[in-house]
């Protein structure tokens, strides 16, 4: 067998999952990297997102700081080392928020989620079909959401959430949403570079 190809596999076809080990603990607050027209309390349906789950279900990301959030969102533009104009970051926003009462999140990264057939690529690969059949199989099962590990950060362990609900803006399943950071103050928080485009005043136009 090649080590080259992907090793994460979808769930087996009626996979007891009712022991998959779960997480439950909460941060005092979690961070979300979101766009500015989207709001806080949007979940996703679309296949652009790891854990995703299709409509009428969707999924919403948190992370356990602004690092993370911000590092999660922008992705490989960062991993890449590459700058990102003023402009662009000014359409982000992170928000604090605290996450609804203690629920049980499937834990991808516990030694024992490898019991169950679950492989380090659920956090890095990009095998995403999979990981979303993966996540409707956690939702099915009765689990809030997945608590994973960011792909775009080195932390040993986990240090994000993908929850649960239903498609589109639900601000029911999100709690105390508090007052958060511009994307500028975010990137710098997060050691990401911003640039800022000159204006046309700024240069001179020669014939």
């Amino acid at each position: 067998m090649s080590r080259a190809h992907p090793a994460q596999k979808p769930p087996q076809p009626g996979q007891d999952l009712s022991t998959f080990p779960s997480e439950r603990k909460r941060p005092t607050r979690s961070y979300r990297a979101h766009a500015k027209i989207r709001g806080v309390g949007y979940f996703a349906s679309d296949s652009g997102g790891r854990f995703n789950l299709s409509a009428p279900r969707g999924t919403n990301y948190f992370a356990d700081d602004v690092y993370t959030a911000v590092r999660e969102r922008l992705g490989e533009l960062v991993s890449d080392g590459q700058a990102i104009f003023e402009e662009d970051a000014d359409e982000m926003v992170i928000t604090a928020v605290g996450l609804p009462r203690p629920a049980a999140y499937a834990n991808v990264t516990h030694k024992d989620a490898a019991n169950h057939h679950v492989t380090r690529e659920m956090c890095a690969g990009d095998d995403y079909p999979v990981y979303q059949e993966w996540a409707a199989a956690f939702d099915a099962a009765g689990f809030a959401g997945v608590r994973y590990a960011s792909r775009f950060t080195t932390d040993p362990g986990p240090n994000s959430w993908a929850q649960f609900g239903p498609a589109g803006a639900d601000m029911t399943l999100i709690e105390q949403p508090e007052q958060g950071l511009d994307g500028v103050a975010a990137c710098e928080e997060a050691k990401v570079t911003v640039l800022r485009r000159a204006p046309k005043s700024e240069f001179t136009i020669l014939p």
